[in-house]
Parts: C-alpha cells; structure tokens; sequence
C-alpha cells in the first residue's frame, strides 16, 4: 500500500499523522519505507498501528479518521506514562497494573502492606530468586499458567510451598520456635547488610559531591591567575567540610 497515497485520499496531511502519531516526520519517513518494504518497524508499536490502520479493510475516511483519534489518545497516555517507547506488551501490562492498582487506592480498605511488598520484589526480584519462584507457584496455582510448563526444577518449591500454604495447613499451623529464632536472625542480618548497602551509597554520593566542589573551588582558583601546582588541596577539602552545608 502507498501510505502518503492513502493519507491524500482521507485529506490528512503527512505532518498531521506525524503529530498524531507522536514522532517526527523523519521518523515516520523510516516507518513508511520499512512498512512498504514488508520489512518490520523498529519499534513494534508502531508495527501495529501501521498494521491496523493500512490493512485495506478501512473504507470510509471517517473510520480512518476515528481509528487515528483512537491511537493518538493512547499515545497520548503512553506519552504521560512515560511508556511511549515501550512495545505493544509492555505498554499493556503497565497500564493494566496502574489501573488496577488505582480502582484498588480508590477503595477504603486498601492494604498499604501490600503496595510496600509489591515494590520490595520490584526492586528485588532479579538477585533474590525466591520471589521469581513464588510468583510462579501463584501463577500455576490460579491457571494463568499452564500446569503442563512445569518445569521438574520446579516441582521441589511448588510441592513443598503447597506443603505449607493450602488452606487447612495454614488454619492449623503452630509456631515453629526453632523456625521462629532462625526467622529472627536472618532479619538482623538483612538488616546488616541493607545498612551496609546504604552506607556505602552515602559514602559514594559523599565523594561525588565534594569532588564536584574541589572541581568548583580549583576552576575558581585557576581563573584567578593561580597555578594549580601552588593550590593548597588540603585546606579547600577542609574548607569544604567546615563549610557543608553551603
């Protein structure tokens, strides 16, 4: 399909569809020859526009026309989101997770606890494999997955995880003290190391900061006329200090 042929006919002119879209027309440009080429576009949201809006199964100029409205305003929401660069997939499973998280926030009963958690194993899925691993046993457990995926590495914590989580362990449990004590400990060594993390991060961001300042005080020097060989460093990292909170 010629696409500018097309846009001519439904009277919309090629700087237009680019601002609907949200690119530039150089963009666009590189979109329409890879798209008239049978080649796929680079981002592959915009595969998919191209795809529903030049499949020649739109006729009317006023469906063309409803169709380039409909995905403006979801660029537009990607726009605001910050997702516009993401694929059809990601897009998708960001918006579904805010609107679910917003009707969820609009009711009273709310759990904070559970937002809390949620970005706890956002931010630390990839190094702590237990949350990947209970994510899944969720995900067979309600058949989002399918039982036939699974995998027999997996077999190990998703029977054991069963083990102790169905419905009549948990009304029955009791406390595992020696479990308990060992729970304790493991939580004050997190603790210790989390502390540890932070400190080093306050430690760096320290060091960045005041070599921002010794940078700043040397130029300062150097374009008085000073040489910096005669530059005393000790007493501006002194000064520095003494003077931190400028």
């Amino acid at each position: 399909m010629d696409i500018k042929l097309k846009l001519k006919e439904v009277g919309i002119k090629i700087g237009e569809f680019a601002d609907a879209l949200k690119i530039t027309r150089p963009t666009l440009n590189n979109y329409i020859i890879a798209f008239e080429s049978n080649e796929k576009i680079s981002n592959s949201k915009y595969q998919f526009i191209f795809e529903q809006l030049f499949n020649n199964r739109i006729e009317s100029k006023e469906e063309f026309e409803d169709m380039v409205k409909h995905f403006h305003k979801l660029l537009e929401r990607d726009d605001l989101l910050g997702t516009l660069e993401f694929d059809v997939k990601k897009t998708d499973l960001m918006t579904k997770v805010i609107q679910r998280i917003k009707d969820d926030l609009e009711e009273e009963d709310y759990d904070e606890n559970i937002y809390i958690f949620i970005n706890m194993i956002i931010g630390n899925y990839r190094k702590e494999r237990i949350f990947k691993e209970f994510s899944k046993y969720f995900l067979y457990l309600n058949d989002v997955y399918d039982i036939s995926d699974i995998k027999e590495s997996e077999k190990p914590f998703l029977s054991n995880c069963y083990k102790l989580m169905h419905k009549e362990k948990i009304e029955n449990l009791e406390t595992d003290n020696i479990y308990y004590e060992k729970f304790l400990e493991r939580i004050k060594q997190i603790k210790v190391e989390s502390d540890k993390i932070a400190e080093e991060k306050l430690k760096e961001a320290v060091k960045k900061k005041l070599e921002v300042k010794m940078n700043e005080r040397v130029q300062e020097l150097t374009n008085m006329g000073i040489d910096v060989k005669d530059i005393d460093f000790e007493e501006i990292l002194e000064d520095i200090i003494l003077n931190k909170d400028e």
